[in-house]
């Protein structure tokens, strides 16, 4: 059984907000309002991409977001392209899906946050994915 099969649809799509505007600094009802600009856009992709991958239909995130399903699939193709080209969004996108993970199994983000805090330090600094430090973290506990 996957741990989200727990949770509604939209308590699902309230976790992956939340978690996304917390990361990006964003209010959430900017990413449902209508707008281009282009940082809601990728909140929106991303948050798309992340609930297609939990089971949620086109319809039903459309309907989150405020959107229409041909949008979201605009926005998993743009997504799919984005991932095979741009490692920042690639590592926006990986970050997301650990904190939506973490955020499912505990509730309380907030121990996964600081890690993230370190791991984008050691990003900068190193050019370490947070799957590495991920590791690194893990071996550390034991």
């Amino acid at each position: 059984m996957n741990i989200s099969e727990k949770f509604t649809d939209k308590q699902l799509f309230h976790f992956a907000l939340r978690v996304k505007c917390e990361q990006d600094d964003i209010p959430p009802e900017e990413v449902v309002m209508k707008t281009r600009k282009r940082h809601i856009v990728e909140a929106r992709m991303m948050i798309s991409k992340l609930l297609l991958k939990e089971g949620l239909t086109l319809s039903e995130i459309a309907r989150f977001l405020n959107k229409d399903h041909a949008t979201i699939i605009h926005y998993r193709n743009l997504h799919d392209d984005l991932m095979k080209t741009e490692v920042k969004y690639k590592h926006k996108f990986d970050k997301l899906v650990s904190a939506f993970r973490y955020e499912i199994v505990t509730g309380d983000a907030q121990q996964w946050r600081d890690f993230v805090d370190k791991a984008n330090e050691a990003y900068d600094e190193h050019g370490w994915g947070v799957e590495m430090l991920q590791f690194l973290y893990e071996m550390k506990k034991h």
